[in-house]
């Protein structure tokens, strides 16, 4: 294909308005080939997995449309490493990932490209997880230096890029999946250690915490579970109430500074308002869920709201 478009044969280009030639790909849809005995030989896929590998990934093109030269790269790259040679994504849901979030696995702060799908769910959650691999990652082989030390106070721009890199969905996609797996007890140590890394008073608590449910298009919803749920899952009741706790009682303290505001001033901050109170929401749901009804009465909760 690539050959083809740049081709100086005169019938390999179509002709503009303005009368000029330029070259074109006559498809909607560029096909990446897979060699299933490389990728199974190499490590790329799993023996157990060889089953679920596609012999081909679809790259679809707008009709009509253009293909940019980071797009072309791209291409060439993966075709040219021909499954030899990892290929990483840093992120998805946008146009520079060819739409190949369906063939991610995560590996740790990047996405593994592989020729086994995964039904895209969200952009907050892509890919398939190797459970091995990302654990040693996570648990022994990543280090984060001194951030959780006492005397350690992050910046504004650290902790905007923790956030940026999902650090703690990292540890609760891995300690669910683990927990799919029937391995709870690793799934408490992955929990653990990311408690251990990343307390409030380092890494302030966010929607990670407590959860994220968004529409799905179609009517309905899509929920991504937070530290709290997942500790909930594993039966750790008192670990996930003493963090429910805290964070509900600093959103309930930001919404009371928030409405305290003159509305010159609380205009500009509704955003932050509205994750506050769909933070809270987040929270209740989940004591009605999982029946915490002392620590409902306690924060001064009702099954109906606060």
């Amino acid at each position: 294909m690539l050959r083809f478009m740049q081709s100086e044969n005169p019938e390999a280009k179509v002709r503009l308005r303005s009368g000029n030639r330029v070259n074109f790909i006559p498809t909607h849809q560029l096909i990446i080939q897979v060699d299933s005995s490389t990728v199974v030989s190499n490590g790329t896929v799993a023996p157990e997995d060889a089953r679920r590998i596609e012999n081909q990934i679809p790259v679809q093109l707008e009709p009509n449309g253009q293909i940019l030269k980071n797009a072309l790269g791209q291409l060439d790259v993966i075709t040219s490493s021909k499954w030899n040679r990892p290929v990483y994504y840093t992120a998805g849901g946008f146009d520079g990932s060819l739409g190949l979030e369906e063939f991610y696995r995560l590996e740790g702060l990047a996405y593994r490209l592989v020729p086994v799908r995964t039904p895209y769910e969200s952009i907050l959650e892509m890919g398939a997880i190797d459970t091995d691999t990302l654990y040693d990652r996570l648990m022994n082989k990543f280090e984060w230096g001194r951030m959780n030390a006492e005397d350690v106070q992050l910046d504004y721009y650290t902790i905007r890029t923790m956030s940026v890199i999902r650090f703690r969905s990292l540890y609760t996609r891995l300690a669910m999946q683990l927990l799919e797996e029937g391995k709870r007890e690793r799934a408490i140590e992955v929990l653990d250690r990311c408690t251990e890394l990343a307390p409030s008073r380092v890494l302030p608590y966010d929607q990670y915490i407590s959860g994220i449910t968004l529409p799905d298009g179609d009517g309905g919803v899509i929920h991504h579970a937070g530290i709290i749920e997942a500790y909930y899952l594993c039966g750790e009741t008192e670990k996930a109430n003493q963090i429910l706790s805290e964070h509900y009682q600093n959103l309930s303290e930001q919404l009371d500074y928030f409405q305290s505001m003159k509305p010159r001033h609380s205009s500009s901050i509704q955003r932050e308002m509205n994750e506050a109170m769909f933070q809270r929401e987040e929270l209740r749901v989940l004591l009605e869920q999982f029946q915490q009804d002392e620590l409902m009465q306690d924060l001064g909760l009702s099954a109906f709201g606060s």
